[in-house]
């Protein structure tokens, strides 16, 4: 790991509290309210631990929280990346078996899906491929990545597999289509499959085939032993918080979460746009 991230001789008696972004600590307009923005930096400096776990990558994790003063690891793509926030670099990856990326992208070929596929490629440089948008929510998610100049985003006539290391093999669709496509994805011990809602486009939803080790849950247990810190507490606000949830001492779902979340959660908080997570630490503060 590098020098830079906070030694991981903290306590046992520590506590670690980590957010997710899209729907918990982002609000609508996917930004950190100026006050959330105040309130954890000031829960940071007074030396309490804060990290981010997120569905989306590094590159566009970033513009959302470089106003943090974030000093630990944080998670990214549901697991599958953990990245040290300071150097901008990862500490721990994972990726998707060639063999098995080829059978999916036969089989997604033959159901006429075409999806997003997240790799490193020769240069090192990480990539999203992308032949179209069949739909309302491809095509927001395209359009928002490249609003933002995203380099990551290409798109290819053929899927490029030879020289890449693929991380990731992502589809959205139709509420109502999620699972017969699920039944056609082979069964691999090798993997780990998210389903989550479009929060920004509703009746849609993400179906995400990682590395087995790709999962909030996993990356939490890594995270908290390597910080030795004794409890978790976590925040969410869609299935693919459940694994962290499912692992945390507590789970605080804010109150715009899909209901599967909320039926395990140990609290329920303010909604993200009414900065439900940073009011929750604030009281944290208020009581040390």
């Amino acid at each position: 790991m590098n020098n830079s991230v906070r030694n991981p001789i903290i306590s046992q008696n520590s506590t670690l509290y980590i957010s997710d972004l899209d729907g918990t600590l982002l609000d609508e307009t996917q930004q950190i309210s100026p006050e959330s923005v105040e309130i954890i930096n000031q829960f940071i400096a007074q030396g309490n631990l804060f990290s981010i776990a997120t569905a989306r990558a590094f590159e566009s994790s970033y513009p959302k929280i470089k106003n943090l003063n974030l000093n630990l690891p944080i998670i990214c793509h549901n697991g599958t990346f953990i990245y040290d926030p300071q150097q901008k670099s990862p500490i721990i990856s994972f990726f998707l078996k060639q063999e098995f990326v080829e059978e999916l992208l036969n089989i997604y070929a033959k159901l006429n899906l075409n999806p997003f596929i997240y790799a490193i490629d020769e240069g090192n440089r990480h990539k999203v491929y992308f032949s179209g948008a069949n739909n309302a929510s491809e095509e927001n998610y395209i359009e928002n990545r490249l609003q933002n100049n995203d380099p990551r985003f290409e798109k290819v006539d053929q899927i490029p597999i030879k020289n890449q290391k693929i991380f990731e093999i992502n589809i959205i669709t139709p509420d109502h289509q999620v699972e017969k496509i699920l039944k056609h994805i082979p069964a691999n011990p090798d993997i780990f499959i998210h389903k989550m809602n479009d929060i920004y486009t509703p009746g849609f939803t993400w179906i995400e085939v990682v590395p087995r080790e790709g999962n909030k849950k996993d990356a939490l247990i890594y995270l908290k032993n390597y910080l030795q810190v004794g409890k978790v507490v976590c925040f969410g606000d869609n299935t693919n918080d459940i694994p962290m949830f499912e692992v945390a001492d507590e789970g605080c779902a804010v109150e715009n979460a899909v209901i599967e979340l909320k039926n395990i959660a140990t609290r329920i908080i303010p909604k993200n746009s009414e900065n439900g997570v940073a009011h929750y630490l604030q009281q944290i503060m208020n009581r040390l």
